[in-house]
C-alpha cells in the first residue's frame, strides 16, 4: 500500500501478530496503542513539527476499537462520534437507533460526524481517547496514555 492509512494498518497488524499470540480485544487495544506511540515517537525523532491525526476503527467482526488521537493543538483535530441502541431503524435510515428499552444494546455506530439529525443521540469521543466495544456491545471510553 501507498497511503498513510495502509502503512499505519500494516504497522498495527505487524505489532499484533508478532507481539501477541491471539487477537483478543485487549491485545488489539495494546497493539493499536503501540502503533500510535511508534508514530508519535517517529515524529518527535524527526522533529519537523508536523502533527498526526489518527482516527481509527479496527474490528474483527465481533468487537472493535476506535481512536480519536492527535498530536496537534486543539484547533487541528478530527472528530469522532458514537451512538448505540437496541437496533438500527432501517425503515427510517440515516443511522437512527431504537432507544434501549430492554436493557440490551444491539447496535453501535461510529462515525466521524453524526450521520442524522438526532445529534443528541451521538456522543462525541473526547480528544485522545479510545472507544472499546466488546462482543456483548458494552462500550468503554478511555483516555489514550502513551
Amino acid at each position: 500500500g501507498e497511503t498513510d492509512s495502509e502503512h499505519f494498518f500494516s504497522l498495527f497488524h505487524n505489532i499484533l501478530h508478532t507481539e501477541y499470540e491471539s487477537a483478543t480485544l485487549e491485545n488489539m487495544k495494546s497493539a493499536l496503542l503501540k502503533a500510535i506511540k511508534t508514530i508519535s515517537d517517529m515524529q518527535n525523532d524527526i522533529g519537523k513539527g508536523d502533527y498526526s491525526l489518527l482516527n481509527t476503527v479496527i474490528t474483527d467482526g465481533e468487537q472493535l476499537i476506535a481512536t480519536r488521537y492527535t498530536t496537534a493543538n486543539a484547533e487541528k483535530q478530527e472528530s469522532l462520534y458514537y451512538t448505540f441502541g437496541e437496533h438500527i431503524l432501517p425503515q427510517i435510515g440515516n443511522g437512527l437507533m431504537q432507544p434501549v428499552e430492554s436493557g440490551k444494546v444491539g447496535a453501535v455506530l461510529i462515525a466521524s460526524e453524526p450521520i442524522n439529525e438526532k445529534n443528541e443521540e451521538w456522543i462525541e469521543v473526547p480528544r485522545n481517547h479510545i472507544v472499546i466495544v466488546n462482543k456483548d456491545l458494552e462500550i468503554t471510553v478511555e483516555p489514550i496514555k502513551i
